[in-house]
């Protein structure tokens, strides 16, 4: 049985949940090398970038992306920029 089996199949919140434990480590000043988990999230973010280039155009894309912003600029207010 695979991590997955915690999500139901929710391949999105199994890669957010490891993502989030990336992101602990790379704060956990007790871990060591730190460099290594920011590298790491920044690998994580070029690859979805390469992959984002190579999909398709959707019509409601663009809202999306207004609301992604709408929802930064909310957790920026309340002061809670964590997901």
């Amino acid at each position: 049985m695979t991590k997955l089996h915690r999500y139901d199949g929710d391949y999105v919140e199994a890669i957010k949940e490891e993502i989030r434990i990336i992101a602990i480590h790379e704060g956990d000043y007790y871990v060591g090398d730190n460099r290594r988990y920011k590298l790491q999230l920044l690998e994580i973010l070029w690859f979805v970038e390469d992959a984002l280039a190579n999909t398709s155009h959707y019509p409601l894309e663009e809202e999306w992306y207004e609301q992604r912003e709408k929802d930064k600029m909310l957790k920026k207010l309340i002061g809670n920029d964590n997901e």
